[in-house]
């Protein structure tokens, strides 16, 4: 590895460390339930902060890539357990928030939640029930097709489709994933624009305006989806069309100024049901991240089996991780692009994410170059005891190419070493060689 790799793992091992410092802060222990209570800090403006289930999960999805800290097991096992204690307490009959639901499952499936747990089975039906007609979700049931909302259904679902390793032989409702996931693809593959983005509308606060432009981070969720359900669909019969959106879509990302991509706000509203009893939709402005998750999703296609070589694709990379450090400050703490502000606890989980992905993608071509190194030189050894333990065979055989290729010329000089004059020059030679010797005796 050379020396400026060495440096950039290094800081990013440090960043995760810091981070995974600040989440053990924002998670006290509540000895009472024997879990977390997550402190959400988004949504409480300066109040006393009251559990987030979203954010839980969150930090529970980015939490589980960070086997390098010591205490990440930790962290899962009592996060996990404060989201098993809400969901058990009757939590999807209060709730309906499709952005929320796809994150408990993602979270928990990360986490090594129980196949045959009621609360996996009841997250999964859940989402399963909510999908329209047309393969889409809205951002609660009944509300309006949302991309957002789909590629998240459709990332959780593929994620918890790896994870059992099931098919459609499965008991329900496992049986019922694989077809909910393509009827997802193909509603998704749909609302690419020809230049290989998805369009986000513009928000003004709580209200939708009817102006749209390309979303950064809208993309990388939809294509970071897509790229998992692939791996979920060996008899897809629309998956060159899926694979083509997904490479047009890497090469749209790759085109993007890092530093655009860094400081561009991405404000976007969120419609959902925060009690299901009442008719009453809440609108929540959010931030969206980009810079994270397009990271996220140009790993997840580096390593998929489609990738098509992109030039300078690691140096690319590496400079959208540089940018993503320079988001932190000294306090571990991740700045908020759309709000300009640090302390969000979803820019935490989402960075240590994407953190997390890139070091070990990073160790992960470590070892494979090691391994390639190892492997050549144990081929150059072989071949040099090889052609030391068969060098007579070896001289000949190149002594027999040699004539092969040059047995034109040979023969040529053979026939001229043959011709009459070349005879009598070397008769006369040998006559004088004769003479001479007599003489000398």
């Amino acid at each position: 590895m050379q020396k400026k790799d060495k440096e950039i793992k290094e800081r990013v091992h440090k960043s995760i460390e810091k981070s995974m410092s600040v989440i053990e802060k924002l998670c006290p222990q509540n000895n009472v339930r024997l879990g977390i209570k997550v402190r959400d800090t988004y949504h409480n403006n300066g109040e006393i902060p009251k559990f987030s289930m979203f954010t839980a999960c969150e930090m529970l999805w980015a939490i589980t890539s960070s086997g390098l800290y010591s205490r990440a097991h930790y962290l899962t096992v009592e996060l996990l357990t404060t989201v098993n204690t809400e969901l058990e307490n009757s939590y999807f009959a209060k709730q309906d928030r499709t952005f929320e639901k796809a994150f408990i499952l993602l979270g928990t499936t990360a986490a090594g939640q129980s196949i045959a747990a009621n609360v996996y089975l009841n997250t999964i039906n859940s989402i399963l029930n909510d999908q329209k007609v047309d393969g889409s979700w809205g951002s609660y049931s009944g509300g309006s097709s949302d991309i957002r909302a789909t590629a998240l259904c459709l990332l959780a679902l593929s994620t918890c489709y790896q994870y059992v390793g099931i098919g459609k032989n499965a008991r329900a409702p496992f049986s019922k994933i694989e077809d909910t996931i393509i009827k997802a693809c193909n509603w998704l593959i749909n609302q690419y624009s020809d230049e290989g983005y998805c369009r986000r509308r513009v928000s003004n606060f709580d209200v939708y305006s009817d102006q749209y432009t390309f979303g950064i981070e809208l993309t990388s969720w939809s294509t970071y989806a897509l790229i998992e359900a692939a791996k979920c669909l060996e008899n897809y019969t629309n998956i060159d069309r899926l694979i083509s959106t997904v490479q047009k879509s890497i090469q749209w990302l790759c085109k993007l100024d890092p530093k655009s991509i860094a400081e561009t706000p991405e404000n976007e509203i969120e419609k959902y049901k925060k009690d299901k009893t009442s008719d009453k939709i809440v609108c929540h402005e959010y931030g969206a991240g980009g810079l994270d998750v397009s990271i996220i999703t140009l790993i997840a296609y580096r390593k998929s089996t489609f990738y098509k070589y992109i030039k300078r694709f690691d140096d690319m990379l590496e400079e959208l991780v540089i940018h993503l450090l320079k988001h932190e400050n000294e306090n571990g703490e991740w700045w908020d692009k759309n709000s300009d502000s640090y302390g969000k606890a979803w820019t935490l989980s989402y960075a240590l994410k994407a953190l997390s992905v890139y070091y070990q993608y990073l160790c992960e071509n470590e070892a494979f170059n090691l391994q390639l190194k190892q492997r050549l030189r144990t081929i150059f050894s072989s071949v040099i005891a090889w052609l030391n333990k068969y060098k007579f065979t070896f001289i000949f055989l190149i002594v027999t190419v040699l004539i092969f290729i040059y047995r034109q010329e040979i023969e040529a000089k053979i026939a001229f070493f043959n011709s009459p004059i070349v005879t009598a020059f070397g008769i006369i030679l040998s006559v004088i060689g004769v003479f001479q010797g007599r003489t000398k005796k």
